[in-house]
């Protein structure tokens, strides 16, 4: 199945590394759009939040650009994207050496993201307090932490096999609704207690319930695949459709519900895209963005060609591959049997396209 590429087709740890990074460098970006929305939130809603840590960078980096946070923003999530490219390249290399051993997929995801929170928000936290006063560094740590959690847990696989997840199907989890509500809350909390250190004011109620609604509705929703497809690539384009929908639903919630808490349609607005992008990205988006770079990977080693449906219907209308609903097959004994000779590690020993 089209769908069913992973990194592990490609030929080469070289090759595999150049996704992993490129896969978490995007993933970076769109956290740097991510936590630079979120920045802004807090700014509409406290005008004489400090800026501190822009004044700072802007010293020794001259020029317009310093004086805006979401060049600040770009430099922490790309670092922190190559960052998680180290960790998830580790981790998949000590799971390959090990033979791919059976263990609890959810165990082994939970365990992941706890890994890459403490990592992204330790790390970003020093970055920041090199500029800035500590409490402001421990938030800009905490809300990076969560992002990269996140994709960690939502979009990335667990090895070089499964790296590439769609989302075919959307269903409600109420053991999920209860882990986001409290991951929201605990958010909640340290946003509360950083501004109350900073200026001695807090709007309590409306920080918790914006925030444990967005996370209440992230951790509920739930993506799965489907093992029976009827068309080519069908899979992706469930993904991209379940993106929409997922944010299109998250994203008019939040401006509906931030605007109304908070008395402030800009600060609706602002919550609603970011709301929208979060669950653009995590429901499906990430998924399909990860799937087209590693066919372009693959189309520069020339192990596929670019236009791959065309090429498989190809093959099928000259009786080399047989198409079964939505992926391939190898019909002929002679050919199944050369890939059956094939050592177990290589991508020839999938039958399936």
């Amino acid at each position: 199945m089209i769908e069913g590429l992973q990194p592990s087709w490609l030929n080469t740890p070289r090759w595999q590394l150049a996704y992993m990074a490129g896969s978490r460098l995007f993933a970076g970006l769109v956290s740097s759009v991510l936590m630079w929305l979120f920045w802004l939130m807090v700014r509409i809603n406290i005008p004489q939040f400090g800026t501190i840590w822009s004044q700072q960078i802007g010293q020794m980096v001259p020029g317009w650009a310093a004086a805006t946070d979401l060049w600040l923003m770009l430099f922490l999530g790309l670092s922190m994207g190559l960052v998680t490219a180290v960790l998830d390249s580790i981790y998949y290399q000590r799971l390959a050496t090990q033979g791919y051993p059976i263990l609890d997929n959810q165990k082994r995801r939970h365990g992941r993201t706890a890994v890459t929170v403490i990592v992204v928000c330790f790390l970003t936290t020093l970055l920041v307090a090199i500029y800035d006063i500590p409490f402001l560094a421990l938030s800009f740590g905490v809300v990076a932490g969560v992002d990269f959690g996140l994709i960690t847990y939502f979009v990335n696989g667990n090895t070089l096999r499964d790296d590439v997840r769609t989302v075919a199907a959307l269903d409600w989890s109420w053991s999920g609704m209860a882990v986001g509500l409290f991951i929201g809350l605990g958010l909640a909390t340290a946003v509360e207690l950083v501004e109350f250190l900073l200026y001695g004011s807090t709007k309590i109620l409306q920080t918790f319930l914006s925030l444990g609604l967005v996370f209440l509705l992230l951790g509920g929703l739930r993506g799965h695949r489907v093992t029976a497809t009827s068309k080519p690539n069908q899979g992706i384009r469930l993904s991209a459709t379940n993106a929409l929908i997922a944010g299109g639903i998250l994203g008019l919630a939040m401006t509906v519900v931030t605007a109304v808490l908070w008395q402030n349609p800009t600060l609706g607005l602002v919550a609603g895209i970011l709301s929208a992008l979060v669950s653009l990205f995590m429901f499906g988006g990430g998924n399909v963005a990860n799937h087209f770079y590693l066919r372009f990977l693959l189309w520069l080693t020339t192990d596929l060609p670019g236009d791959l449906t065309n090429f498989l219907e190809f093959c099928v209308n000259r009786v080399f591959l047989h198409r079964v609903g939505g992926g391939y097959i190898f019909i002929h004994q002679a050919i199944q049997a050369y890939f059956t000779r094939q050592p177990a590690d290589q991508p020839a020993n999938n039958q399936q396209a």
